[in-house]
């Protein structure tokens, strides 16, 4: 069931654009999105919402 979920909620990349900010973009409008995901349980729109905050906050930055 998560790989259908995933399946209509991810894409790829876009071929152009700034470094990072298209992954940032993408999470903004699954965050949007992520409190109607009814396929997961309550739990798992909370742990997606609270990765998809971080994201967004922090961006892609990697942390070593």
């Amino acid at each position: 069931m998560c790989d259908a979920v995933l399946g209509q909620v991810l894409t790829d990349p876009p071929a152009s654009g700034p470094a990072g900010g298209g992954l940032v973009t993408t999470a903004v409008a699954l965050r949007t999105r992520a409190p109607r995901l009814d396929a997961l349980t309550p739990a798992e729109r909370q742990i997606l919402v609270e990765w998809l905050d971080r994201l967004i906050e922090h961006g892609p930055e990697r942390r070593s």
